[in-house]
């Protein structure tokens, strides 16, 4: 793949991760429904133009309805769920969470359709899901942590498990060939590893 699509997809993947820390932002200055119809809105202006040129609006009519039920299923009520999601929950854990739909997607396809999955695919789906488990249990321990010592405290475990679980979410994007997850994941990774070793490093100076 040329430079130019690396440097894109990253960008994409910068712009898709922001999205969250807007929500978490803006849904109690406006919120949640006033949030996402102005998303929806905006967007709306952006691609309506587009789409109504003609040699896409004949290939729309034949399928409006479905495409209706699309944009509500895929965009109107999760957006909004998201927004409201954001009173109780952070921004890295909602982008987290939207990237479980590659795991929820091949569930219902197995279990609904009846869709074949291979054993390449479970051996992704694991190896996510317990990234993803590694990846939400350390906010547990940290509130735990926190808890104990009466003040926001972030423990040695917290950056130890922000690795393993990265490395595990990492591991699904290569499975899935998706470029944007695994450059955000590595560019978290190396964070994580910067953190420890300026941790191990004042614990050195100290001694």
């Amino acid at each position: 793949m040329e430079i130019r699509y690396w440097i894109l997809l990253t960008f994409l993947g910068a712009l898709w991760g922001s999205a969250f820390m807007f929500i978490k932002v803006a849904t109690p200055e406006f919120g949640p429904i006033a949030l996402v119809n102005a998303r929806l809105i905006i967007a709306s202006l952006i691609f309506l133009p587009i789409l109504l040129r003609n040699k896409y609006i004949h290939l729309l009519k034949p399928i409006w309805k479905q495409v209706l039920v699309l944009a509500v299923m895929n965009n109107a009520i999760p957006f909004t769920l998201f927004s409201y999601a954001s009173f109780g929950a952070d921004s890295n854990i909602l982008a987290i969470l939207n990237a479980t739909t590659a795991f929820n997607t091949m569930m219902i396809a197995y279990l609904w359709i009846g869709e074949d999955v291979t054993l390449k695919q479970l051996c992704g789906l694991v190896i996510g899901f317990i990234g993803q488990g590694l990846f939400a249990s350390r906010f547990v321990f940290q509130w735990i942590y926190s808890e104990k010592k009466g003040e926001s405290y972030i423990p040695l475990v917290f950056w130890y498990l922000s690795i393993f679980g990265g490395m595990g979410l990492l591991t699904y994007a290569i499975f899935r060939k998706d470029p944007v997850i695994i450059v955000g994941q590595l560019f978290g990774i190396f964070i994580y590893l910067r953190n420890l070793i300026l941790i191990y490093k004042k614990r050195n100076e100290k001694n």
